[in-house]
């Protein structure tokens, strides 16, 4: 069986439609949708240029779907690392919410028993931890420390 060039460009049409359309590139489907022009699924696999078409075709959506399924994994790895990092975040915040409640709590017990001078003392030579801290609102407000002097 021989198609003209007129026919040979419907079937090239077809299948990339059936490509773009991801519908199985088979020899049935290819009959189904030419049926003036096939009648047998050797119809397509004999001839030389039918069969290149064809098999070209078919090929090519192998790759597509394969690069789509890479894609979707890789959709997925992602989604499942934001999930670990979200989680990671949330671990570490509410680490540093403990942190801050213990630090007010030992400033505060500092302060009562009248070591504060020597808790600043300590801060001496770090003002800018100290800058931290009050930023973190690790101290309490009213007893906030005024900056060490040099």
């Amino acid at each position: 069986m021989s198609l003209s060039d007129q026919d040979l460009e419907k079937l090239g049409a077809v299948l990339e439609k059936m490509l773009l359309e991801d519908e199985n590139i088979t020899t049935r489907n290819i009959i189904a949708r030419l049926p003036r022009l096939f009648r047998h699924p050797t119809d397509i696999t004999r001839p030389p240029a039918i069969r290149e078409l064809y098999i070209e075709a078919k090929e090519g959506q192998k790759n597509i779907r394969l690069a789509a399924a890479k894609l979707k994994d890789s959709k997925n790895t992602l989604a499942a690392k934001i999930e670990t990092q979200a989680q990671k975040i949330a671990s570490l915040e509410a680490d540093l919410q403990l942190l801050v409640a213990s630090h007010k709590a030992m400033y505060a017990a500092v302060g009562e028993i009248g070591a504060l001078k020597a808790w600043l003392a300590f801060f001496e030579r770090h003002q800018d931890s100290l800058d931290a801290l009050t930023r973190l609102k690790a101290v309490p407000p009213m007893s906030s420390p005024k900056k060490i002097k040099p």
